[in-house]
């Protein structure tokens, strides 16, 4: 298993902030040789962008944006998808 993944954020103003990251992960058997595998390699791609603003002294909004690609030896587990995601959150 091998991955790499990098984030930045990046404060627009005292109540506005933004965020990405990118990362990059594989997934491959040990034993190539043999034709049962208990694990398929894989190849993951994700991407996700969000916007994060104070509403409150406590009180947070944010929207977050992911995509994702994954490819796969085993045709039944690739797939791409678009992440869209809102979250109101309190800290107490």
């Amino acid at each position: 298993y091998r991955g790499v993944s990098t984030n930045a954020s990046y404060s627009l103003s005292r109540i506005l902030s933004l965020s990405a990251g990118l990362s990059w992960n594989e997934q491959q058997p040990e034993d190539t040789s043999s034709d049962i595998a208990f694990v398929d390699g894989s190849e993951e791609w994700n991407f996700n962008l969000g916007v994060r603003r104070q509403l409150g002294l406590n009180t947070h909004l944010s929207f977050d944006y992911t995509y994702t690609d994954r490819q796969s030896d085993n045709a039944f587990d690739e797939y791409k998808e678009n992440r869209f995601i809102l979250t109101l959150s309190f800290d107490l």
